[in-house]
């Protein structure tokens, strides 16, 4: 009789246990796919800067000595790897701005005789651009006394 009862309870008791089981499974199971959510989310991230690094436009002002190939004058560079568009120049002690054509990797543009601001000591100088993806970046100029800073701003990916 006593054997009877403990088999008669036997199945609630193993009822339960896999009850219990199947809870602790798919509690792990929860945790590893949000795991693999975050994982993907940060390779996904990763693959986007990644591209975004490899066609990253960067537009550089410079003076151009006059060469067998260039006339003396200031001029913007893109020595970047990406096409850069949407360009525009403003002084920051000047109203104005202009516009400049896209610039493929390696292109120039002479600047000197059509935004003369770029000449002599300003305040700073902005050149505003954007990546074949839509990211707006920005080339700024500044000078203390003679010397020349160059501060290039990216955006956040």
């Amino acid at each position: 009789m006593m054997v009877q009862c403990v088999f008669a309870s036997g199945p609630d008791w193993i009822q339960a246990f896999a009850t219990v089981a199947i809870v602790i499974l798919s509690g792990w199971t929860l945790i590893v796919l949000r795991k693999y959510a975050a994982d993907t989310r940060k390779i996904a991230q990763s693959s986007l800067k990644q591209t975004e690094n490899s066609q990253l436009p960067f537009l550089a002002v410079f003076f151009q000595p006059n060469t067998a190939f260039d006339q003396e004058g200031w001029v913007v560079q893109n020595q970047g790897s990406g096409t850069a568009i949407n360009i525009s120049l403003s002084a920051a002690e000047v109203d104005r701005v202009e516009h400049i054509p896209s610039l493929t990797e390696g292109a120039k543009y002479t600047i000197r005789k059509r935004f003369t601001p770029v000449e002599g000591n300003q305040e700073r100088i902005d050149v505003r651009y954007e990546s074949s993806s839509g990211l707006e970046y920005r080339t700024s100029i500044t000078w203390s006394g003679d010397v020349m800073h160059t501060q290039f701003v990216r955006p956040e990916l």
